[in-house]
C-alpha cells in the first residue's frame, strides 16, 4: 500500500485523531486515502468531529483540485 492513516479514538472527548502517512500524487491515490477515512469513520455511525496530524502528509503538484474534491466528501459525506 503506498500509504496509511493511523487513527486513534479519544473517547474522553469522543474525537478521532488521524494521523496521514502519505503523498498524494494520483487519481487512484486521492480515492484509496478517502477510502481509509471512509472505511474507519463508517464504524461510529454517526457525525464525529477529527483532528488531523499533517507531519507526514503530502499533496503533489496538479493533484490538489481533485483531491480537495474528496477532501470536502470526508466533511461532508462521513458517515453517509
Amino acid at each position: 500500500m503506498k500509504g496509511r492513516i493511523d487513527f486513534r479514538y479519544d473517547g474522553v472527548n469522543d474525537i478521532v485523531i488521524a494521523t496521514p502517512h502519505w503523498n498524494i500524487e494520483t487519481q487512484e491515490d486521492v480515492v484509496t486515502w478517502f477510502g481509509q477515512y471512509e472505511a474507519y469513520m463508517r464504524q461510529f455511525n454517526r457525525r464525529l468531529d477529527f483532528i488531523v496530524v499533517l507531519d507526514d502528509f503530502r499533496i503533489g503538484a496538479g493533484i490538489g483540485p481533485f483531491w480537495g474534491e474528496y477532501r470536502a466528501k470526508v466533511h461532508q459525506q462521513l458517515p453517509a
